[in-house]
């Protein structure tokens, strides 16, 4: 993470899976696989994690959804 940090702008999981247009589950799968990590992760308890992303990383999720995205289009078009 850069030192520069505290001052980016950073959105919580769920807004960052409307952004990307995924669900906020595949988004967590997408976590616990290490396909894309949040910028910062903060553990408070057991049942309360703070996830956050930075704009690098909601990047990230944007480009990987469409990929998604495209990939389900093409099986769509080739079942055809």
């Amino acid at each position: 993470m850069p030192a520069d940090a505290d001052l980016q702008v950073m959105v919580p999981a769920r807004r960052a899976a409307e952004i990307a247009g995924i669900s906020p589950q595949r988004l967590w799968y997408w976590e616990k696989t290490a396909l894309i990590k949040p910028s910062v992760r903060r553990d408070i308890s057991q049942r309360n994690i703070i996830r956050l992303y930075a704009l690098d990383r909601l990047t990230e999720l944007v480009v990987a959804a469409e990929i998604v995205r495209s990939e389900e289009h093409t099986s769509e078009l080739q079942s055809h």
